[in-house]
């Protein structure tokens, strides 16, 4: 670096570190991952605010277009002019590098499980502030809910617990559940239930859209989502049944597995309650 840039580098972090003193607001560097797989990254002095404003497509341009996009990683920086120095650093990396900064990223747990539980609110509440970590839900994790809401409706109809939505731009455009019981349907699983009540859709549509389904996909299912072209899946669960997720990722299709501890807990007691049901639902 060039000692003229070096210097007005140096006035304009001192600055930063002026005003940080005033407010103690920290800046951050974050990477976002958009339903196309994409990565987005930007700076912000508020991940919470700036994270639901990037979900109401108030943001960004780009992210707008990829609707719904779900935080990867965060670092926090000395001040604005650290963390605009630092996007564009990372902006530089090529994919397998920011792969790797990723996988080094872990939010604490804040939903009651490993360690952190123990911990007292006081402390609970200093990770949330020292992470910026939004209590409630992603814009991934808003979905997936709906599709659990699906579920449920369905088995309160006396079917069978799967649901999902199909979702375009951050709009859910089609819900459904299984109703091979209540309509004594042979193709309306949870996927397909979602598909026909999205109703006609242009191919450009179906190409800019993601499924998110509480179970791993079977084999109509999965045919239904490669036809149209639909480009990722989010899947609540495969530990109770795996689908084919494999011909998926096979084809291009973005797989993405949840291990949703509400949708695995709902199957299984499914499952142990009406075995027979479920036996004829997956064809055995």
């Amino acid at each position: 670096m060039k000692p003229a840039y070096k210097k007005m580098l140096q006035r304009m972090q001192q600055k930063e570190k002026a005003a940080r003193s005033r407010t103690g607001e920290p800046w951050f560097l974050y990477i976002l991952e958009c339903s196309d797989g994409s990565f987005y990254t930007g700076i912000t002095n508020n991940i919470e605010r700036r994270l639901k404003m990037h979900n109401d497509g108030k943001a960004s341009r780009y992210t707008r277009r990829h609707l719904p996009v779900a935080l990867r990683y965060q670092e926090e920086c000395r001040g604005r002019t650290e963390a605009l120095v630092r996007e564009c650093a990372v902006k530089a990396l090529p994919r397998k590098k920011k792969d790797q900064l990723i996988a080094t990223f872990q939010k604490p747990c804040l939903n009651g499980e490993g360690s952190v539980k123990a911990l007292p609110r006081k402390r609970k509440n200093d990770l949330i502030r020292k992470f910026q970590i939004v209590e409630g839900v992603s814009g991934m994790d808003q979905f997936m809910r709906e599709a659990i809401k699906e579920a449920k409706a369905g088995l309160a109809e006396g079917g069978i617990p799967i649901g999902a939505v199909l979702v375009h731009k951050g709009k859910i455009i089609g819900r459904g559940h299984n109703q091979r019981v209540q309509k004594q349907s042979a193709i309306l699983h949870g996927e397909t239930a979602a598909l026909e009540n999205a109703g006609r859709q242009k191919a450009a549509v179906y190409r800019e859209s993601v499924m998110y389904t509480t179970l791993s996909p079977c084999s109509m299912c999965t045919g239904a989502i490669l036809l149209y072209g639909i480009p990722r899946v989010v899947i609540g669960e495969n530990k109770t049944f795996m689908g084919e997720e494999e011909l998926l990722r096979g084809r291009g299709v973005k797989v993405e597995v949840l291990q949703d501890a509400e949708c695995i807990a709902m199957m299984k007691k499914f499952i142990k309650e009406k075995p027979g049901l479920w036996n004829e639902d997956i064809g055995k």
